[in-house]
């Protein structure tokens, strides 16, 4: 690993910052659409495209929650790699990852090509 220890654990820092600020947002928004959906008595009055609207929207925000929850395990998961003095290695192939790969995606545990090769096969 090319990236010290103390540049490691800013940019962790920085990534979590930002994904704990991006949960709080879409947790406001999944509470205000279940208040939405659950204030109304009775669907009559509504058009159904605008119920579609409100059960995708809802959709689609639990699902970002569900994918920022994951990606915050994520980065305590590298802290936890950090500690231990295997930050910076691919967990795949065990050769170094990119220090600007390390620097847009501080938690990640692949380098690059075994990334690809296993967003291939899903």
């Amino acid at each position: 690993m090319t990236i010290d220890e103390t540049t490691a654990r800013r940019l962790l820092d920085e990534e979590l910052a930002e994904l704990r600020d991006a949960l709080q947002t879409v947790a406001g928004d999944v509470a205000e659409d279940e208040t939405g959906v659950s204030d109304e008595l009775s669907t009559a009055d509504q058009h159904p495209a605008e119920m579609g609207t409100e059960v995708h929207d809802l959709s689609r925000d639990l699902g970002l929650r569900g994918d920022l929850r994951r990606r915050i395990e994520e980065n305590e998961a590298a802290r936890t790699r950090l500690d231990a003095g295997r930050y910076g290695a691919c967990e795949r192939c065990g050769r170094p990852i990119a220090d600007d790969r390390l620097r847009a995606v501080p938690s990640t545990r692949y380098c690059v090509e075994d990334e690809a090769a296993m967003a291939e096969r899903r």
